[in-house]
């Protein structure tokens, strides 16, 4: 958890109400009202094994779906390469929230159903299989693939679908910081800092409303500062005119 997207993102979803924000805007209002996130509860614990541990970051929520509850899992991980077993990986993260959770027990309910996410914003195109079905590949024996086929698809969602326009558009809709992390990580900050951030100017007036707003601003801040040349002096000058003289404090 010591790569900066990881803090970012944890941090962001710590709170409810920010992850409910946050899928909201990356699932859509239509996604949004079917699972009923008002409703929306984080799991304590973690369902990854040892080994996966270094590589994966998970938060795994439940939500009321018709009167039922519905675990969602929200598998937030940082690659600038697509991972080819990402769909094997998945079923073997689903395979330990089922057993940590008793679905396995003899007499145990019907266990719920688990909604996939994973959140990717690295640099190419993601090219890997979606679901185990592709992995697997297509069998030349048409009737060992009906016998065999288990899809266990997750669904993919590419930071680089989102517009800046489209995350802009949330800015009132939804809590201000949230949007900002969003922005941060499908940003290329090798590029103008003031070119970038301009567009940005009324989103972080919001955030700095926000009564976490020294905290969110720092995250972002320090995003930026780890993860692009731009220095600290740079960022205080295209910030400072925007936030005060207190963007200073918060960059350091």
């Amino acid at each position: 958890m010591n790569q900066p997207h990881d803090k970012l993102i944890r941090a962001e979803l710590e709170k409810i109400s920010h992850a409910r924000d946050m899928l909201r805007i990356l699932l859509g209002d239509a996604v949004f009202s079917a699972l009923n996130l008002q409703s929306l509860e984080r799991l304590p614990g973690t369902f990854v094994d040892e080994e996966l541990r270094r590589h994966e970051m998970d938060f795994l929520f439940s939500a009321r779906v018709r009167q039922r509850e519905s675990l969602i899992l929200v598998l937030l991980e940082h690659q600038r390469n697509p991972c080819r077993t990402m769909a094997l990986r998945m079923v073997r993260y689903m395979t330990r929230i089922y057993k940590s959770l008793g679905f396995e027990e003899p007499g145990a309910a019907p266990p719920p159903r688990i909604i996939q996410l994973v959140l990717y914003n690295g640099g190419r195109e993601w090219d890997a299989p979606l679901s185990l079905d592709e992995l697997h590949g297509e069998e030349p024996v048409a009737e060992v693939n009906r016998l065999s086929r288990l899809d266990a698809r997750y669904h993919l969602i590419d930071l680089r679908r989102y517009s800046e326009k489209l995350l802009l558009s949330w800015a009132r809709r939804a809590i201000p910081s949230v949007v900002l992390t969003l922005l941060n990580l499908r940003t290329n900050w090798e590029e103008e800092l003031a070119d970038k951030l301009r567009p940005w100017f009324g989103l972080l007036r919001l955030v700095a409303s926000q009564e976490d707003r020294e905290l969110a601003l720092g995250r972002f801040f320090s995003y930026i500062l780890a993860t692009s040349p731009v220095r600290e002096r740079e960022l205080a000058q295209v910030v400072g005119p925007v936030l005060g003289p207190e963007a200073e404090t918060m960059i350091k």
